[in-house]
């Protein structure tokens, strides 16, 4: 089976239940991309977390939190049975978001 995801990060990590499968980044400015990775799923409920990175660099000039960027989906599940390949949107399925960075939150920058 293999996880399917179309992004327009600057770089995005993917985690299934709690292993990085893998890591793909924008090159040279083309940041549409598909990340695609084989994994192995177990039996039953399935975990997985994807890192969106967003670089705010000097040169993007004057709202660039306006352009879009980040995990556009859709999500996909592949795998074959046969000869039939089987594609599971996950787009539609309950997910949450979370914004900032784990060291801003535990205040790493004043120690």
């Amino acid at each position: 089976m293999s996880l399917r995801i179309n992004s327009t990060a600057h770089v995005l990590h993917a985690f299934v239940n709690g292993k990085h499968i893998g890591n793909q980044h924008a090159e040279n400015g083309k940041f549409n991309y598909v990340f695609e990775k084989d994994v192995k799923f177990k039996s039953g409920r399935n975990v997985i977390a994807l890192l969106s990175i967003i670089v705010g660099l000097a040169n993007y000039g004057a709202f660039f939190e306006s352009k879009p960027a980040g995990i556009t989906g859709p999500i996909f599940i592949t795998g074959r049975n046969g000869d039939e390949t089987i594609v599971k949107d996950l787009s539609a399925h309950k997910w949450s978001y979370k914004t900032g960075l784990n060291g801003f939150e535990n205040q790493l920058f004043r120690t």
